[in-house]
């Protein structure tokens, strides 16, 4: 299996994108939400969290999308697009902060 896990800035949420080697022609990408650390919530908080768990299944809810891998590819070409545009528009937002500094 081909498997990654791209985390998000704030450490709440994450993509995780998997190839299972029985069926490599799908892409699954999985977006989670962890929420709180346990060891950050207070005794209610817990027994919430364990009442979501008996009612729905799951504490972190996750949604995932199979992709075929032409689509996949897409996706990861249009990722790199922004990322190029993304590039461009920081350099010249870091050159702009630059002259501000220097008056």
């Amino acid at each position: 299996m081909s498997r990654a896990f791209f985390d998000c800035d704030c450490h709440t949420e994450g993509i995780f994108v998997d190839v299972a080697d029985e069926h490599p022609v799908d892409v699954f990408v999985t977006l989670w939400n962890f929420g709180k650390k346990g060891s950050e919530a207070d005794w209610w908080t817990r027994v919430k969290w364990c009442w979501r768990i008996i009612r729905e299944g799951l504490l972190f809810p996750a949604n995932q999308t199979v992709m075929r891998h032409q689509e996949a590819k897409r996706l990861g070409k249009h990722l790199i697009k922004v990322s190029e545009v993304m590039d461009t528009k920081e350099k010249k937002w870091k050159k702009t902060m630059r002259k501000r500094k220097k008056k």
